[in-house]
């Protein structure tokens, strides 16, 4: 049953660390409705341990934010202790970060680092546990909000990690991570097999060896567009690359609503989640491949691109578009333009789609927009735009030059509406100050010319120099300008 009460979170901007501490005695479930006015209302689940505890971390939260505001319910399924229950929450949340990798220097050792974002008000304290030894770390800081440590292992195993600390706002933070870590030897093969993940190392794959350490965290962070289905592992390879792909298989944390052919894995990075491939799930697992170090977990996307109906007009015939996808990312291979049942080529360029439009006749037109993302789900728009490209400027000529009673100046537009076009000359001196201003004339078949009788707006003759001629030409809403040189020489 769902709980009578709800807590509604709202305030502050940036990264919102939620927190469910439920009675050990009993069996919870805690939801967060997520809301924002440019997102679908959607609804995820804190992961809990045995213990009733689990976190999860909203990027982008906040006024002006993708989610403007959260809803925790908490949930009651069992409950063996028969004193009233409260729910405890607090405003202020911090992330305690634990990494764990192979030291870069010593083969046999392994690299930990606890972080923060604010500054530490005291060492912050790490026990080990690995192989049934246990003990407390000595950290060597780096900063007021960075530490490391070192520790040695002389055979594969799985372990421990439980981080605690202070910042020096007084928050209490905490994180714990298990951890395998197993000695590849060069060119060698094998599975690693830990109760929270398994990699399949094919033979070759680590040309040069050396440990490979997996690690899983409490902390879980929510996506925009994306419904987690794992936890996060962290994936430490020897290699920056694998020389051929690694096999991964994740447990799934409870049952799951979606179509499984929108399941992938994703790797975690500062500026979001990235796709890493699709999985294929059985017996509550998925299977995926990766060849790069990371934190990995798998998460379905349900939710298509969305394309912008409105495009930019560039020169050339190009139109300029936004298609945006925060989830499983756009997939530029399957972007397709055409306009009636001509297709048109498209390009990938700075986040934006570029459609060449050409072939359409100039003027206003509606192109037929279809983009899917890596997850498989499909969009289409009918996208607006100002074509002006069919038709373009070609040339700009000045002569005679040096000019001793006049200079010709003419500007050439190539295309079908080359004789709708509109161009005019301004006239400036070696200073930057402009002389005349003067209309090109149409001639009726593309051309645009003036006869400049080297004369300034008040009717005098120019002095003998160096004088530049910009030639504007306008078509279709659209202008440009370029520059040539005059010399003046009586």
């Amino acid at each position: 049953p769902w709980a009578a009460d709800y807590i509604e979170i709202s305030g502050n901007t940036g990264n919102l660390n939620i927190g469910f501490d439920g009675s050990d005695t009993g069996q919870f479930k805690a939801a967060v409705i997520k809301r924002g006015p440019d997102v679908d209302t959607s609804v995820e689940f804190l992961y809990l341990n045995d213990r009733q505890t689990g976190n999860l971390i909203i990027q982008n939260y906040g006024a002006g934010s993708t989610y403007e505001n959260i809803v925790l319910v908490p949930m009651v399924l069992h409950n063996n202790d028969f004193n009233k229950l409260s729910y405890v929450y607090s405003a202020s949340f911090d992330d305690l970060k634990v990494a764990i990798f192979p030291n870069p220097t010593f083969e046999n050792e392994l690299h930990i680092i606890v972080r923060t974002d604010r500054a530490f008000a005291s060492e912050p304290r790490l026990q080990m546990t690995y192989e049934g030894e246990q003990g407390y770390l000595v950290m060597v800081p780096v900063n007021d909000s960075t530490y490391i440590t070192n520790y040695r292992v002389d055979k594969s195993g799985e372990g421990t990690i439980v981080a605690n600390g202070t910042n020096s706002d007084g928050v209490i933070l905490s994180n714990q991570i298990k951890f395998s870590a197993v000695y590849y030897p060069p060119n060698s093969q094998g599975l690693l097999t830990a109760s929270f993940v398994t990699l399949d190392v094919p033979a070759g794959s680590l040309r040069h060896g050396g440990t490979v350490v997996v690690a899983e965290t409490e902390n879980v962070v929510s996506y925009r567009e994306l419904t987690r289905l794992s936890r996060n592992v962290d994936v430490t390879l020897p290699v920056e690359k694998a020389e051929a792909a690694i096999g991964i298989d994740l447990p799934l944390l409870g049952s799951y609503a979606c179509d499984s052919a929108k399941i992938g894995f994703y790797r975690t990075t500062s500026s979001g989640a990235r796709w890493l491939g699709p999985a294929s799930t059985a017996d509550g697992r998925a299977h995926g491949q990766l060849e790069v170090s990371g934190s990995v977990f798998v998460a379905a996307d349900e939710v298509a691109p969305t394309i912008s109906t409105t495009a930019e007009t560039e020169r050339g015939g190009w139109l300029r578009l936004k298609i945006s996808d925060f989830g499983s990312g756009l997939n530029h291979d399957s972007i397709k333009a055409s306009y009636g049942k001509t297709s048109l080529p498209t390009k990938v360029s700075a986040g934006e789609v570029w459609i060449h439009a050409a072939s359409a006749t100039d003027g206003e037109k509606e192109i037929l927009v279809v983009a899917s993302d890596n997850a498989g789900n499909v969009a289409q728009a009918n996208v607006r735009g100002l074509v002006v490209g069919a038709t373009s400027l070609s040339q700009i000529s000045t002569y005679p030059n040096p000019a001793r009673s006049y200079s010709k100046i003419r500007a050439s537009f190539a295309g079908p509406a080359a004789a709708t076009a509109e161009a005019s000359v301004k006239i400036y001196d070696v200073s930057g100050h402009k002389v005349t201003e003067m209309p090109l004339a149409n001639l009726g078949t593309g051309d645009y010319e003036l006869r400049w009788d080297l004369t300034n707006s008040k009717g005098k003759l120019v002095a003998n120099g160096v004088y530049y001629a910009e030639v504007k030409a306008s078509l279709s809403g659209v202008s440009t300008k370029e520059r040539r040189k005059i010399a003046v020489l009586r």
